[in-house]
């Protein structure tokens, strides 16, 4: 009965990865343009013999090969059953690493990023590149709700906070101050590829960060207010 059931959720996931190739084509056409783009930016760069501009069009290259390494990455997560490679990791190693990656972005789109770290965590188990990713896509959501419109220029913020509440191991929260998250659309956010972005974005994060969890018999659950922004909590168990 359990392989049966392991086989049901299989079917249902690469049903899933069907009825989204559509929208995966036109947001792969868009990261090919950016491609493009920094490619014609490099070449002009280089006959101008501009370093400036040549380092400008590299950066818009490096950002969308970024963009396609996530999409093969969450696809490969989501459609396939993996086996946890699980270590001890610091909690806090992981937020750094996010702080890290996120803060051109961040910056960019005018959100600050804050982490607020609990003390005495401690290391917990867990597959640390998976984790990784959950949190990496909880944060690119935060940011991208703070930069819809009806945010305010400069108070826009996404904040991470750590904790370890009796009977987890560590609880993290990924806090935003954007959009919030309209009833309709709360109903579907872990269920299928949805996505409120349309073209620039793929509907697979929500979903994979949440098979993840499930994978590591932890919670990822949210709360939200339309307009005022959306808390997503993400707790792993003691092991």
């Amino acid at each position: 009965i359990h392989r049966l059931q392991k086989e049901k959720e299989q079917a249902q996931r690469m049903a899933a990865i069907g009825r989204t190739v559509a929208g995966l084509a036109h947001y792969i056409k868009n990261i090919l343009n950016g491609l493009r783009g920094g490619a014609y930016v490099i070449d002009s760069a280089m006959s101008k013999q501009d370093l400036e501009l040549v380092r400008k069009g590299w950066d818009m290259v490096e950002r969308n090969i970024e963009q396609i390494s996530n999409i093969v990455m969450d696809m490969l997560i989501y459609s396939s059953e993996r086996k946890l490679h699980y270590e001890w990791v610091d909690p806090h190693e992981i937020v750094g690493e996010i702080l890290d990656l996120m803060a051109d972005r961040a910056g960019l789109s005018r959100v600050a990023l804050i982490a607020n770290l609990g003390e005495e965590i401690g290391k917990v188990a867990m597959d640390r590149t998976a984790i990784h990713r959950c949190l990496l896509n909880l944060v690119s959501n935060g940011i991208d709700a703070c930069t819809l419109e009806g945010i305010v220029r400069g108070n826009a913020r996404v904040e991470i906070k750590t904790d370890k509440p009796a009977g987890w191991g560590v609880r993290f929260r990924v806090i935003d101050n954007g959009t919030g998250i309209d009833p309709e659309t709360q109903k579907r956010l872990f269920k299928d590829f949805y996505t409120t972005k349309g073209y620039k974005g793929t509907g697979l994060g929500l979903p994979v960060t949440y098979k993840i969890v499930q994978e590591h018999e932890g919670e990822l659950f949210f709360e939200t207010e339309p307009g005022k922004g959306t808390t997503f909590t993400l707790l792993l168990p003691e092991k």
